[in-house]
C-alpha cells in the first residue's frame, strides 16, 4: 500500500494555482459554519467546546488525505454528538474526555480498516435499496 492508496496527496500532486482563490473562499466559509457547530455539538455530549474543534479539525485533514472527492463539506453532526453523549452517560465526570477521545480513535480505526478492505462497495450495495424503499414509503 504505498502512496496511490492516499488520494489527497494524488489531489495535491495534481493541485492547479488556479483552484487556491475558491478553495481559500471555501474553507474560510466552511470555518465560519463549523467552529460553532462543533462547539455546540461537544457541549451537546457533555465534553469541553474546544474538544469538538480539535475533533472536527482532525476529521477534515484525515478526510482530506482519505477521501474521495474535493467537493465534499466534512464536519460534526448532531446524531453523532447524541450517541457519543449516551456513551458518556455511562462514565464518570472526570474521565469522560479521556473515553471519548479513546471512542474516537475505535471508530476512525474501524473506518481506516473499512477503507483498507474497500468495504465501499458493501454500503453501495446496500444505499441502493434503502434510498430507493425510502422513496417508495409515504411519510404517515
Amino acid at each position: 500500500m504505498g502512496w496511490s492508496a492516499v488520494p489527497g496527496w494524488a489531489a495535491l500532486r495534481g493541485y492547479r494555482r488556479a483552484w487556491l482563490r475558491p478553495d481559500l473562499l471555501a474553507a474560510l466559509s466552511l470555518w465560519a459554519v463549523l467552529v460553532p457547530q462543533a462547539f455546540a455539538y461537544a457541549q451537546l455530549a457533555g465534553l469541553p467546546a474546544a474538544s469538538g474543534l480539535y475533533t472536527a479539525l482532525g476529521a477534515m485533514v484525515g478526510y482530506a488525505l482519505f477521501g474521495g472527492t474535493r467537493l465534499l463539506n466534512v464536519g460534526p453532526e448532531s446524531s453523532v454528538a447524541v450517541v457519543v453523549a449516551g456513551v458518556l452517560a455511562t462514565v464518570a465526570g472526570r474521565e469522560q474526555p479521556a473515553v471519548a477521545a479513546l471512542l474516537a480513535l475505535l471508530i476512525a480505526g474501524f473506518l481506516l480498516i473499512g477503507y483498507v478492505a474497500r468495504a465501499g462497495v458493501v454500503m453501495r450495495l446496500l444505499s441502493t435499496p434503502v434510498l430507493t424503499v425510502t422513496w417508495l414509503v409515504p411519510a404517515w
